[in-house]
């Protein structure tokens, strides 16, 4: 299959990135999943775009003997346009939830956790057969934190 132009939406510039988690501990989560599509009744012909946000579902401070670490747990929302062959339809949409978590830990234990920054550093699509996608992003996960 031809490789097309992906129109991907979603993204933080990098020097965002760079100037906002500057000083702070971050965690980096880069995955590669692989979608199989067995359930749509479509085969996909082409990828048009695709969209990533993130919602949390929980950031929660703990504490322990050295310090104290924050879990985060959320998802990334994944939505993809596609044109199927073989369809009166122009244009079909995939939507994901994929979950992901990560553990931050501090030396210290008198913070709070006020919210938690999650920039968006790569998403790209690639379809592997009419019934496959091979989906790898990667987001930085970063507590904003306050003294308590």
């Amino acid at each position: 299959m031809k490789d097309n132009k992906i129109l991907v939406n979603g993204l933080t510039s990098s020097r965002e990135i760079s100037r906002n988690l500057r000083n702070i501990p971050y965690s980096k989560i880069a995955e590669t999943n692989i979608l199989k599509l067995s359930y749509i009744p479509y085969e996909i012909s082409r990828v048009l775009s695709v969209d990533m946000s993130i919602s949390l579902k929980i950031f929660k401070k703990t504490k322990s003997d050295r310090g104290c670490k924050v879990n985060i747990i959320g998802f990334r929302n994944i939505d993809i346009n596609y044109i199927a062959e073989n369809s009166n339809k122009k244009v079909h949409e995939l939507n994901y939830k994929i979950p992901f978590s990560a553990e931050i830990k501090y030396p210290f234990n008198d913070i709070s956790v006020k919210n938690v920054y999650v920039p968006i550093d790569k998403i790209s699509v690639k379809v592997l057969d009419p019934k496959q996608l091979i989906l790898t992003s990667s987001v930085y996960i970063a507590p904003l934190i306050g003294q308590s």
